[in-house]
């Protein structure tokens, strides 16, 4: 196998987010694995590299991980523990529940620029493995149903809440995605405001 090339072992469906929490080096390990794929790229994934960066020996890698390849998967599961867990405040209004997630989203690019680049380092290997996109998807319909369960609560019925919910997640993520390739935070804040607008007003 080739250091830095990131292949994946697959688990089964009944693993989506019912993994035993990891133990402090393990999850050091896992942080350290999506900042390095969000700030240098698919190719930066090493032992060595992690090894480096914790000050931590490749010994002590291996042992909380068999093999390199089922770093990335674990550092995915736990990239996705964010948009899963995120809870908004409660009693919201739709308007309110709208700014919440765009908010949420520019803060992320703000605080968190490795953490987003990292999520589409998933993306684009996704792209070219089949089984990987299977995985990924499972964890979408989680963040889906999730993003969904918020704006039931603030009053939409449940078919208009899961389409909602589904162009909301679209529509955050290619601005996400335009804002780490362009740097166009502004016009993208307007095209937020214009699609919460719009949602609002087709639910008024």
């Amino acid at each position: 196998m080739t250091r830095g090339r990131l292949g994946f072992r697959i688990l089964t469906d009944r693993s989506v987010s019912k993994m035993p929490p990891p133990s402090d080096t393990k999850r050091a390990i896992l942080k350290c694995t999506i900042r390095l794929l969000g700030t240098n790229g698919p190719n930066a994934l090493s032992a060595g590299a992690i090894a480096k960066e914790l000050g931590i020996s490749k010994a002590t890698v291996f042992h909380h991980f068999p093999s390199l390849t089922q770093i990335p998967l674990e550092a995915f599961e736990l990239l996705f523990e964010d948009f899963v867990d995120w809870q908004p405040p409660p009693r919201m209004t739709l308007r309110q529940l709208l700014e919440a997630l765009g908010s949420m989203t520019f803060t992320m690019l703000d605080e968190r620029a490795d953490f987003l680049r990292a999520y589409y380092v998933f993306f684009g290997i996704a792209m070219f493995d089949e089984a990987l996109k299977k995985r990924q998807k499972d964890y979408l319909a989680l963040v889906a149903a999730r993003i969904t369960s918020h704006f039931v609560q603030v009053g939409l019925e449940k078919r208009v809440a899961k389409r909602c919910a589904n162009m909301a997640l679209v529509v955050l993520d290619g601005i996400a995605l335009h804002a780490l390739a362009a740097d166009n935070r502004p016009e993208l804040r307007r095209s937020w405001m214009a699609f919460s607008n719009m949602v609002v007003r087709e639910n008024s």
